[in-house]
């Protein structure tokens, strides 16, 4: 994966300018940019959404550190498939699928 750079600035005023997704969506992701730093997957992950801006979703890996208030570019986040929803929706009925 190719290494982009965020300053933490940057990071801190996408925050500041973001507004709420009601409801709150789970997405797939694999770039990822906290105030402290990349924390992106090499693999496409679950990621939950509360919040954007123009360029940015805004949320935190589902499974992880606890990172919240992430940057995910809308550009490689996307929406689930049917299939996914389905799958997630079962996981969550199992408890078998946490928010670490």
């Amino acid at each position: 994966m190719g290494e982009i750079k965020l300053s933490r600035e940057f990071v801190l005023k996408e925050l500041e300018k973001a507004v709420d997704i009601t409801p709150v969506k789970p997405m797939k992701a694999t770039i990822a940019f906290h105030q402290m730093g990349e924390i992106s997957s090499d693999v496409e992950d679950w990621v939950l959404v509360d919040r954007e801006t123009p360029d940015y979703y805004i949320g935190s890996w589902i499974t992880g550190y606890g990172y919240v208030g992430v940057l995910f570019p809308k550009s490689t986040t996307r929406e689930l498939t049917p299939d996914e929803q389905s799958e997630l929706e079962t996981k969550w009925k199992r408890k078998d699928f946490r928010i670490i």
